[in-house]
Protein backbone atom coordinates (compact mmCIF):
# COMPACT_ATOMS: atom_id res chain seq x y z
CA UNK A 1 0.00 0.00 0.00
CA UNK A 2 3.32 2.18 0.37
CA UNK A 3 4.08 1.73 -3.05
CA UNK A 4 0.40 2.54 -4.22
CA UNK A 5 0.79 6.22 -1.85
CA UNK A 6 -2.37 4.95 0.42
CA UNK A 7 -1.72 7.48 3.23
CA UNK A 8 -0.07 6.76 6.51
CA UNK A 9 -3.12 6.65 8.49
CA UNK A 10 -5.26 4.14 6.07
CA UNK A 11 -2.03 1.94 7.10
CA UNK A 12 -1.96 2.15 10.22
CA UNK A 13 -5.54 1.82 10.40
CA UNK A 14 -5.51 -1.76 8.40
CA UNK A 15 -2.37 -2.41 10.25
CA UNK A 16 -4.39 -2.74 13.30
CA UNK A 17 -7.63 -3.97 11.97
CA UNK A 18 -5.29 -7.13 10.74
CA UNK A 19 -2.44 -7.54 14.04
CA UNK A 20 -5.26 -6.69 16.75
CA UNK A 21 -7.84 -9.14 16.54
CA UNK A 22 -8.53 -12.32 18.40
CA UNK A 23 -10.49 -15.30 17.39
CA UNK A 24 -11.72 -18.49 19.06
CA UNK A 25 -13.02 -21.94 17.49
CA UNK A 26 -15.88 -24.33 18.77
CA UNK A 27 -14.92 -27.54 19.80
CA UNK A 28 -17.54 -29.85 20.59
CA UNK A 29 -19.72 -26.72 20.65
CA UNK A 30 -18.02 -24.89 23.48
CA UNK A 31 -15.76 -21.84 22.49
CA UNK A 32 -11.82 -22.38 22.66
CA UNK A 33 -9.61 -19.66 24.51
CA UNK A 34 -9.07 -16.85 21.91
CA UNK A 35 -5.55 -16.60 20.73
CA UNK A 36 -4.12 -14.28 18.27
CA UNK A 37 -4.20 -14.98 14.26
CA UNK A 38 -0.69 -15.57 12.28
CA UNK A 39 -1.64 -14.61 8.74
CA UNK A 40 -4.63 -14.01 6.86
CA UNK A 41 -7.91 -13.14 7.87
CA UNK A 42 -11.79 -14.65 8.61
CA UNK A 43 -13.31 -15.90 5.93
CA UNK A 44 -16.20 -13.60 5.36
CA UNK A 45 -14.79 -10.38 6.84
CA UNK A 46 -15.81 -7.41 4.98
CA UNK A 47 -11.57 -6.13 4.41
CA UNK A 48 -10.52 -9.48 2.60
CA UNK A 49 -12.17 -9.14 -0.85
CA UNK A 50 -10.79 -5.53 -0.77
CA UNK A 51 -7.19 -6.51 0.69
CA UNK A 52 -7.26 -9.50 -1.71
CA UNK A 53 -7.67 -6.65 -4.42
CA UNK A 54 -4.56 -4.91 -3.48
CA UNK A 55 -2.38 -7.92 -3.41
CA UNK A 56 -3.71 -9.02 -6.73
CA UNK A 57 -2.52 -5.76 -8.52
CA UNK A 58 0.70 -7.05 -7.79
CA UNK A 59 0.89 -9.97 -9.63
CA UNK A 60 -1.08 -7.14 -12.42
CA UNK A 61 2.30 -5.36 -12.31
CA UNK A 62 4.54 -8.41 -12.75
CA UNK A 63 3.34 -9.60 -15.50
CA UNK A 64 3.01 -6.20 -16.91
CA UNK A 65 6.67 -5.59 -16.45
CA UNK A 66 7.13 -9.44 -17.73
CA UNK A 67 5.50 -8.20 -21.40
CA UNK A 68 7.42 -5.06 -21.29
CA UNK A 69 10.82 -6.51 -21.16
CA UNK A 70 9.75 -8.93 -23.61
CA UNK A 71 10.37 -12.03 -21.37
CA UNK A 72 6.25 -12.85 -21.67
CA UNK A 73 4.70 -12.56 -25.00
CA UNK A 74 1.04 -12.05 -25.13
CA UNK A 75 -1.49 -12.70 -27.61
CA UNK A 76 -2.13 -9.40 -30.13
CA UNK A 77 -5.37 -8.78 -31.24
CA UNK A 78 -6.52 -5.88 -34.19
CA UNK A 79 -6.30 -5.08 -37.53
CA UNK A 80 -2.94 -3.92 -37.51
CA UNK A 81 -2.23 -6.58 -34.32
CA UNK A 82 -1.10 -3.93 -32.55
CA UNK A 83 -3.21 -4.62 -28.90
CA UNK A 84 -1.28 -7.25 -26.76
CA UNK A 85 -3.30 -9.20 -24.23
CA UNK A 86 -1.39 -11.25 -21.51
CA UNK A 87 -3.88 -11.66 -18.42
CA UNK A 88 -7.55 -10.66 -17.27
CA UNK A 89 -8.12 -10.63 -13.89
CA UNK A 90 -11.45 -10.80 -12.07
CA UNK A 91 -11.57 -11.34 -8.01
CA UNK A 92 -9.71 -14.97 -7.77
CA UNK A 93 -10.39 -15.79 -11.62
CA UNK A 94 -6.98 -15.07 -13.63
CA UNK A 95 -6.54 -15.35 -17.65
CA UNK A 96 -3.24 -15.90 -18.34
CA UNK A 97 -3.36 -15.54 -22.22
CA UNK A 98 -0.25 -15.81 -24.73
CA UNK A 99 1.71 -17.45 -27.79
CA UNK A 100 2.80 -21.18 -27.86
CA UNK A 101 6.41 -20.96 -26.68
CA UNK A 102 8.46 -22.45 -24.29
CA UNK A 103 9.68 -19.04 -23.28
CA UNK A 104 6.44 -17.91 -21.88
CA UNK A 105 5.83 -21.42 -19.98
CA UNK A 106 8.72 -20.79 -18.16
CA UNK A 107 8.26 -17.03 -17.83
CA UNK A 108 4.69 -17.66 -16.56
CA UNK A 109 6.36 -20.44 -13.82
CA UNK A 110 8.60 -17.89 -12.66
CA UNK A 111 6.24 -15.22 -12.19
CA UNK A 112 3.65 -17.12 -10.49
CA UNK A 113 6.39 -18.96 -8.02
CA UNK A 114 7.40 -15.07 -7.36
CA UNK A 115 3.91 -13.91 -6.70
CA UNK A 116 3.51 -17.10 -4.39
CA UNK A 117 6.76 -15.74 -2.47
CA UNK A 118 5.73 -11.96 -2.20
CA UNK A 119 2.42 -11.96 -1.43
CA UNK A 120 2.35 -15.36 0.82
CA UNK A 121 -0.46 -16.66 -1.60
CA UNK A 122 0.01 -20.19 -3.09
CA UNK A 123 -1.75 -20.73 -6.41
CA UNK A 124 -3.87 -23.68 -6.62
CA UNK A 125 -2.47 -25.72 -9.68
CA UNK A 126 -4.65 -28.87 -9.29
CA UNK A 127 -7.65 -26.87 -10.25
CA UNK A 128 -5.74 -24.39 -13.01
CA UNK A 129 -6.17 -25.42 -16.58
CA UNK A 130 -3.68 -25.06 -19.41
CA UNK A 131 -5.40 -24.50 -22.91
CA UNK A 132 -4.35 -24.07 -26.19
CA UNK A 133 -5.84 -22.95 -29.61
CA UNK A 134 -4.46 -24.82 -32.96
CA UNK A 135 -1.77 -26.77 -30.78
CA UNK A 136 -1.42 -30.10 -30.37
CA UNK A 137 -2.18 -32.51 -27.47
CA UNK A 138 1.54 -33.78 -26.91
CA UNK A 139 3.22 -30.02 -26.41
CA UNK A 140 -0.26 -29.38 -24.12
CA UNK A 141 1.12 -32.23 -22.18
CA UNK A 142 4.64 -31.62 -21.70
CA UNK A 143 3.54 -27.90 -21.16
CA UNK A 144 0.93 -28.80 -18.23
CA UNK A 145 3.48 -31.30 -16.45
CA UNK A 146 5.97 -28.39 -16.31
CA UNK A 147 3.29 -26.34 -14.66
CA UNK A 148 1.97 -29.37 -12.86
CA UNK A 149 -1.91 -28.43 -14.47
CA UNK A 150 -4.46 -30.28 -15.91
CA UNK A 151 -5.11 -30.11 -19.48
CA UNK A 152 -8.17 -28.14 -20.72
CA UNK A 153 -10.61 -28.16 -23.88
CA UNK A 154 -12.96 -25.57 -25.26
CA UNK A 155 -15.28 -24.53 -25.08
CA UNK A 156 -15.17 -23.62 -21.29
CA UNK A 157 -16.67 -22.15 -18.53
CA UNK A 158 -15.47 -18.62 -17.08
CA UNK A 159 -17.53 -16.58 -14.16
CA UNK A 160 -19.76 -19.21 -15.39
CA UNK A 161 -20.33 -18.33 -18.81
CA UNK A 162 -19.42 -20.27 -21.73
CA UNK A 163 -16.26 -19.62 -23.54
CA UNK A 164 -14.63 -20.71 -26.85
CA UNK A 165 -18.06 -22.67 -28.46
CA UNK A 166 -19.96 -21.11 -31.72
CA UNK A 167 -22.32 -18.73 -29.81
CA UNK A 168 -24.85 -19.51 -33.36
CA UNK A 169 -25.32 -23.51 -31.64
CA UNK A 170 -27.92 -24.17 -28.78
CA UNK A 171 -25.51 -26.62 -26.94
CA UNK A 172 -23.24 -23.64 -26.40
CA UNK A 173 -25.42 -21.98 -24.34
CA UNK A 174 -27.69 -25.30 -22.62
CA UNK A 175 -25.58 -24.75 -19.16
CA UNK A 176 -26.55 -21.17 -19.10
CA UNK A 177 -30.73 -21.99 -19.85
CA UNK A 178 -30.40 -24.94 -17.52
CA UNK A 179 -29.27 -23.05 -14.84
CA UNK A 180 -32.15 -20.00 -15.39
CA UNK A 181 -34.44 -22.78 -15.53
CA UNK A 182 -33.89 -23.95 -12.15
CA UNK A 183 -33.96 -20.45 -11.14
CA UNK A 184 -37.89 -20.00 -13.09
CA UNK A 185 -38.94 -23.39 -11.67
CA UNK A 186 -38.87 -22.54 -8.12
CA UNK A 187 -40.25 -19.21 -8.42
CA UNK A 188 -43.54 -20.30 -10.59
CA UNK A 189 -44.22 -22.73 -7.25
CA UNK A 190 -44.91 -19.47 -5.80
CA UNK A 191 -46.93 -17.77 -8.61
CA UNK A 192 -50.49 -18.14 -10.19
CA UNK A 193 -48.58 -19.02 -13.06
CA UNK A 194 -47.27 -22.53 -11.91
CA UNK A 195 -50.86 -24.10 -11.10
CA UNK A 196 -51.91 -26.80 -13.00
CA UNK A 197 -54.83 -24.69 -15.38
CA UNK A 198 -52.68 -24.81 -19.32
CA UNK A 199 -54.65 -21.76 -20.39
CA UNK A 200 -55.83 -18.72 -18.64
CA UNK A 201 -57.85 -16.02 -19.67
CA UNK A 202 -55.34 -12.62 -20.41
CA UNK A 203 -57.85 -9.63 -19.10
CA UNK A 204 -55.67 -7.13 -19.53
CA UNK A 205 -53.05 -6.47 -22.39
CA UNK A 206 -49.54 -6.75 -22.05
CA UNK A 207 -48.64 -3.18 -23.15
CA UNK A 208 -50.94 -1.59 -20.61
CA UNK A 209 -49.17 -4.21 -17.74
CA UNK A 210 -46.24 -2.42 -18.84
CA UNK A 211 -47.22 1.04 -18.53
CA UNK A 212 -46.03 2.83 -14.90
CA UNK A 213 -48.20 2.51 -11.93
CA UNK A 214 -49.08 5.76 -12.24
CA UNK A 215 -50.60 5.50 -15.56
CA UNK A 216 -52.76 2.46 -14.36
CA UNK A 217 -49.96 -0.24 -14.97
CA UNK A 218 -47.56 -2.71 -12.75
CA UNK A 219 -44.73 -1.06 -14.22
CA UNK A 220 -43.25 -4.12 -15.41
CA UNK A 221 -40.43 -3.33 -17.86
CA UNK A 222 -40.74 -4.41 -21.50
CA UNK A 223 -38.05 -6.62 -22.40
CA UNK A 224 -37.42 -5.55 -25.80
CA UNK A 225 -37.17 -1.71 -25.26
CA UNK A 226 -35.27 -2.35 -21.53
CA UNK A 227 -32.40 -4.27 -23.77
CA UNK A 228 -32.34 -1.86 -26.39
CA UNK A 229 -31.42 1.14 -23.27
CA UNK A 230 -28.10 -1.93 -22.04
CA UNK A 231 -27.06 -2.12 -25.41
CA UNK A 232 -27.25 1.38 -25.37
CA UNK A 233 -25.13 1.74 -22.34
CA UNK A 234 -22.24 -0.18 -24.20
CA UNK A 235 -22.50 2.14 -27.04
CA UNK A 236 -21.89 4.95 -24.57
CA UNK A 237 -19.03 3.34 -23.30
CA UNK A 238 -17.45 2.58 -26.31
CA UNK A 239 -17.80 6.62 -26.56
CA UNK A 240 -15.96 7.27 -23.06
CA UNK A 241 -13.75 4.68 -22.29
CA UNK A 242 -11.57 4.14 -25.42
CA UNK A 243 -8.34 4.02 -23.46
CA UNK A 244 -9.79 1.09 -21.69
CA UNK A 245 -8.67 -2.57 -22.61
CA UNK A 246 -11.64 -3.95 -23.53
CA UNK A 247 -12.88 -0.98 -25.88
CA UNK A 248 -9.07 -0.87 -27.77
CA UNK A 249 -9.82 -4.95 -28.51
CA UNK A 250 -13.28 -4.33 -30.07
CA UNK A 251 -12.12 -1.54 -31.75
CA UNK A 252 -9.28 -2.97 -33.42
CA UNK A 253 -11.19 -6.27 -34.36
CA UNK A 254 -14.03 -4.41 -35.97
CA UNK A 255 -12.89 -0.77 -36.74
CA UNK A 256 -12.39 2.13 -35.13
CA UNK A 257 -15.68 4.00 -37.13
CA UNK A 258 -18.24 3.09 -34.80
CA UNK A 259 -21.55 2.29 -36.43
CA UNK A 260 -19.70 -0.04 -39.25
CA UNK A 261 -20.39 -3.44 -39.61
CA UNK A 262 -18.00 -5.97 -41.32
CA UNK A 263 -19.03 -9.20 -42.45
CA UNK A 264 -16.94 -10.75 -39.87
CA UNK A 265 -18.16 -8.62 -37.20
CA UNK A 266 -20.31 -10.87 -33.89
CA UNK A 267 -23.83 -11.01 -33.94
CA UNK A 268 -23.24 -8.94 -30.33
CA UNK A 269 -21.56 -6.38 -32.62
CA UNK A 270 -24.32 -6.28 -35.38
CA UNK A 271 -26.82 -5.87 -32.27
CA UNK A 272 -24.98 -2.83 -30.95
CA UNK A 273 -24.81 -0.83 -34.58
CA UNK A 274 -28.60 -1.69 -34.85
CA UNK A 275 -29.63 0.47 -32.06
CA UNK A 276 -28.22 3.40 -34.17
CA UNK A 277 -31.01 2.31 -36.73
CA UNK A 278 -33.80 1.18 -34.03
CA UNK A 279 -36.98 3.13 -34.66
CA UNK A 280 -38.76 4.50 -31.48
CA UNK A 281 -41.93 6.70 -31.23
CA UNK A 282 -41.82 6.92 -34.98
CA UNK A 283 -38.43 8.06 -35.34
CA UNK A 284 -34.72 7.04 -36.32
CA UNK A 285 -31.19 7.11 -33.98
CA UNK A 286 -33.14 7.61 -31.07
CA UNK A 287 -29.60 7.77 -29.59
CA UNK A 288 -27.14 9.95 -32.05
CA UNK A 289 -29.95 12.68 -31.90
CA UNK A 290 -29.76 12.80 -28.09
CA UNK A 291 -25.55 12.73 -28.63
CA UNK A 292 -23.45 15.75 -28.31
CA UNK A 293 -19.84 16.68 -27.62
CA UNK A 294 -19.16 19.04 -24.52
CA UNK A 295 -16.24 20.60 -25.23
CA UNK A 296 -13.27 21.30 -22.78
CA UNK A 297 -9.57 22.26 -23.99
CA UNK A 298 -10.84 20.24 -27.59
CA UNK A 299 -8.09 18.03 -27.76
CA UNK A 300 -10.38 15.01 -28.35
CA UNK A 301 -13.04 16.84 -30.69
CA UNK A 302 -12.95 16.48 -34.32
CA UNK A 303 -14.11 19.90 -35.27
CA UNK A 304 -15.34 18.99 -38.76
CA UNK A 305 -17.14 15.66 -38.05
CA UNK A 306 -18.58 15.56 -33.99
CA UNK A 307 -21.75 17.39 -32.88
CA UNK A 308 -20.30 19.66 -30.72
CA UNK A 309 -22.95 22.26 -31.18
CA UNK A 310 -26.77 22.21 -30.74
CA UNK A 311 -26.34 18.60 -32.37
CA UNK A 312 -24.54 19.90 -35.32
CA UNK A 313 -20.88 20.94 -35.70
CA UNK A 314 -19.97 24.27 -37.11
CA UNK A 315 -17.07 26.12 -38.25
CA UNK A 316 -16.66 29.06 -35.97
CA UNK A 317 -14.52 29.36 -32.87
CA UNK A 318 -15.82 28.65 -29.69
CA UNK A 319 -14.35 29.24 -25.89
CA UNK A 320 -12.30 26.73 -25.32
CA UNK A 321 -11.55 25.72 -21.50
CA UNK A 322 -8.20 24.31 -21.19
CA UNK A 323 -8.60 22.57 -18.04
CA UNK A 324 -11.41 20.34 -18.82
CA UNK A 325 -11.05 17.41 -21.23
CA UNK A 326 -13.72 16.48 -24.11
CA UNK A 327 -16.94 14.07 -22.88
CA UNK A 328 -19.65 13.21 -24.36
CA UNK A 329 -23.42 13.56 -23.23
CA UNK A 330 -26.54 12.25 -24.08
CA UNK A 331 -29.69 14.35 -23.71
CA UNK A 332 -28.03 16.87 -22.05
CA UNK A 333 -26.47 14.94 -18.94
CA UNK A 334 -24.79 11.47 -18.60
CA UNK A 335 -25.92 7.96 -20.07
CA UNK A 336 -28.11 5.92 -17.83
CA UNK A 337 -29.95 2.93 -18.43
CA UNK A 338 -32.81 4.44 -16.59
CA UNK A 339 -32.99 7.54 -18.36
CA UNK A 340 -32.90 5.49 -22.09
CA UNK A 341 -35.56 3.38 -21.31
CA UNK A 342 -38.26 6.29 -20.33
CA UNK A 343 -37.23 7.81 -23.42
CA UNK A 344 -38.01 4.70 -25.21
CA UNK A 345 -41.23 3.84 -23.46
CA UNK A 346 -42.70 7.16 -23.12
CA UNK A 347 -41.27 9.57 -25.32
CA UNK A 348 -39.43 12.80 -24.89
CA UNK A 349 -36.40 13.62 -23.20
CA UNK A 350 -37.30 13.54 -19.82
CA UNK A 351 -36.50 17.58 -19.16
CA UNK A 352 -38.39 20.15 -17.68
CA UNK A 353 -41.45 21.16 -20.01
CA UNK A 354 -40.49 25.00 -20.03
CA UNK A 355 -41.63 26.91 -22.79
CA UNK A 356 -38.03 27.46 -24.62
CA UNK A 357 -38.11 23.57 -24.05
CA UNK A 358 -40.95 22.52 -25.64
CA UNK A 359 -40.57 24.40 -28.85
CA UNK A 360 -36.77 25.07 -29.27
CA UNK A 361 -34.61 23.58 -27.26
CA UNK A 362 -35.51 19.66 -27.05
CA UNK A 363 -33.58 17.94 -29.13
CA UNK A 364 -36.41 16.04 -30.30
CA UNK A 365 -37.75 19.19 -32.15
CA UNK A 366 -34.54 21.59 -32.32
CA UNK A 367 -33.75 19.40 -35.24
CA UNK A 368 -36.74 20.82 -37.01
CA UNK A 369 -35.33 24.14 -36.72
CA UNK A 370 -32.08 23.53 -38.12
CA UNK A 371 -34.10 21.83 -40.89
CA UNK A 372 -36.06 24.69 -41.82
CA UNK A 373 -32.51 26.79 -41.80
CA UNK A 374 -30.90 23.98 -44.47
CA UNK A 375 -34.01 24.51 -46.59
CA UNK A 376 -33.68 28.44 -46.30
CA UNK A 377 -30.20 27.70 -47.32
CA UNK A 378 -28.96 30.01 -44.65
CA UNK A 379 -26.42 28.24 -42.54
CA UNK A 380 -26.84 30.72 -39.13
CA UNK A 381 -27.31 29.73 -34.78
CA UNK A 382 -30.70 30.84 -33.41
CA UNK A 383 -30.93 31.34 -29.80
CA UNK A 384 -32.19 29.25 -27.41
CA UNK A 385 -35.71 30.24 -27.76
CA UNK A 386 -38.74 32.90 -26.96
CA UNK A 387 -38.41 36.41 -28.60
CA UNK A 388 -34.75 36.49 -29.42
CA UNK A 389 -35.28 33.24 -31.27
CA UNK A 390 -38.29 34.72 -33.98
CA UNK A 391 -36.24 37.90 -34.48
CA UNK A 392 -33.32 36.03 -35.58
CA UNK A 393 -34.99 33.66 -37.58
CA UNK A 394 -37.04 36.56 -39.19
CA UNK A 395 -33.42 38.49 -39.89
CA UNK A 396 -32.22 35.33 -41.89
CA UNK A 397 -32.66 37.06 -44.97
CA UNK A 398 -32.15 40.13 -45.72
CA UNK A 399 -34.97 42.55 -47.50
CA UNK A 400 -38.21 44.09 -47.01
CA UNK A 401 -40.74 43.83 -44.60
CA UNK A 402 -42.29 41.62 -46.29
CA UNK A 403 -39.90 39.02 -46.71
CA UNK A 404 -39.35 39.10 -42.68
CA UNK A 405 -44.02 38.69 -43.00
CA UNK A 406 -42.89 35.40 -44.92
CA UNK A 407 -40.44 34.10 -42.36
CA UNK A 408 -42.55 34.94 -39.71
CA UNK A 409 -45.35 32.69 -41.03
CA UNK A 410 -43.16 29.97 -41.47
CA UNK A 411 -41.48 30.38 -37.55
CA UNK A 412 -45.30 30.35 -36.63
CA UNK A 413 -46.22 27.33 -38.98
CA UNK A 414 -43.96 25.09 -37.38
CA UNK A 415 -44.63 26.13 -33.51
CA UNK A 416 -48.32 25.41 -34.60
CA UNK A 417 -47.02 22.05 -35.73
CA UNK A 418 -44.81 21.28 -32.62
CA UNK A 419 -47.68 22.01 -30.38
CA UNK A 420 -49.74 19.74 -32.33
CA UNK A 421 -48.01 16.92 -32.43
CA UNK A 422 -46.93 17.29 -28.43
CA UNK A 423 -50.39 16.84 -28.08
CA UNK A 424 -50.68 13.84 -29.72
CA UNK A 425 -47.84 12.57 -27.81
CA UNK A 426 -49.83 12.98 -24.53
CA UNK A 427 -53.07 12.37 -25.23
CA UNK A 428 -53.32 9.57 -28.14
CA UNK A 429 -49.56 8.46 -26.67
CA UNK A 430 -48.37 8.72 -30.85
CA UNK A 431 -44.75 8.70 -31.78
CA UNK A 432 -42.76 11.92 -33.48
CA UNK A 433 -41.78 11.68 -36.70
CA UNK A 434 -39.85 15.31 -37.30
CA UNK A 435 -39.38 14.61 -40.74
CA UNK A 436 -43.66 15.12 -40.82
CA UNK A 437 -43.16 17.88 -38.78
CA UNK A 438 -41.27 19.90 -41.10
CA UNK A 439 -43.41 19.20 -43.79
CA UNK A 440 -46.05 19.94 -42.57
CA UNK A 441 -45.01 23.06 -41.29
CA UNK A 442 -43.90 23.80 -45.36
CA UNK A 443 -46.66 23.10 -46.21
CA UNK A 444 -49.09 25.01 -43.83
CA UNK A 445 -46.80 28.23 -44.48
CA UNK A 446 -47.39 27.98 -48.27
CA UNK A 447 -50.81 27.66 -47.56
CA UNK A 448 -51.23 30.79 -45.85
CA UNK A 449 -49.18 32.61 -47.97
CA UNK A 450 -50.64 31.79 -50.95
CA UNK A 451 -53.86 32.47 -49.18
CA UNK A 452 -52.90 36.08 -48.43
CA UNK A 453 -51.63 36.26 -51.89
CA UNK A 454 -55.05 35.60 -53.33
CA UNK A 455 -56.27 38.50 -50.84
CA UNK A 456 -59.41 35.66 -50.03
CA UNK A 457 -59.17 33.37 -47.03
CA UNK A 458 -63.07 32.45 -46.79
CA UNK A 459 -63.37 31.69 -50.62
CA UNK A 460 -60.38 29.25 -50.63
CA UNK A 461 -60.69 27.65 -47.65
CA UNK A 462 -64.70 27.42 -47.68
CA UNK A 463 -64.97 25.96 -51.37
CA UNK A 464 -68.52 25.72 -52.89
CA UNK A 465 -71.73 26.66 -51.25
CA UNK A 466 -72.74 23.60 -50.65
CA UNK A 467 -70.51 22.03 -48.75
CA UNK A 468 -71.25 22.41 -44.63
CA UNK A 469 -68.01 21.28 -43.66
CA UNK A 470 -65.04 22.59 -45.29
CA UNK A 471 -61.90 20.94 -45.96
CA UNK A 472 -58.87 20.66 -43.85
CA UNK A 473 -57.42 24.21 -44.35
CA UNK A 474 -55.51 26.77 -42.94
CA UNK A 475 -58.73 28.55 -41.90
CA UNK A 476 -59.12 27.28 -38.70
CA UNK A 477 -55.59 28.29 -37.82
CA UNK A 478 -55.06 31.57 -39.27
CA UNK A 479 -56.33 33.23 -36.39
CA UNK A 480 -54.19 31.56 -33.74
CA UNK A 481 -51.26 32.40 -35.69
CA UNK A 482 -51.68 35.71 -36.08
CA UNK A 483 -52.78 36.80 -32.65
CA UNK A 484 -49.63 34.59 -31.36
CA UNK A 485 -47.72 36.77 -33.93
CA UNK A 486 -48.90 39.85 -32.60
CA UNK A 487 -48.43 38.52 -28.79
CA UNK A 488 -45.08 37.74 -29.43
CA UNK A 489 -44.39 41.17 -31.60
CA UNK A 490 -45.01 43.59 -28.86
CA UNK A 491 -42.52 40.96 -26.61
CA UNK A 492 -44.95 40.41 -23.78
CA UNK A 493 -46.54 36.88 -22.79
CA UNK A 494 -50.36 36.37 -22.52
CA UNK A 495 -51.57 33.54 -20.67
CA UNK A 496 -55.33 32.18 -21.31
Amino acid sequence: MEKMRFPIKWRIWIRECISTPMISVLINGSPSKEFKMERGLCQGDPLSPFLFLLVAEGFNVLMNKAVEVRNFQGYCVGSDEDISISHLQFADDTLIIGKKCWSNILAMKAILQLFELISGLRVNFHKSELIGINVSLSWLQDAAKSLNCKVGSLPTKYLGLPIGGDPRKSQTWEPVISSVWKKLSSWKCHSAGGSVEPKKVHWVKWDRVCKPKEEGGLGIRNLKLFNIALLGKWWWRLKNEKDLLWCRVLLGRYGKDLGFVKNKSSLWWRDLNDIANFKSQGRDRWFEDHLTKVVGNGRKTLFWNEPWVEGDTLMLGVVRKEEEEDRWQWGGESYTVKNAYLYLTEGGCGKAKTENHLFFNCPIFAVTWRELVKWLEVPTVLPEGGYDHLVSFKSLICGKAKTKERLGVIWFSNVYCIWKVRNEMVFNHRGVDWEKVVEEAKVLSWRILRTRAKGSVESSVLGSQGRKKPRRTVFLYLDLILELSAVVEKGCVQSS
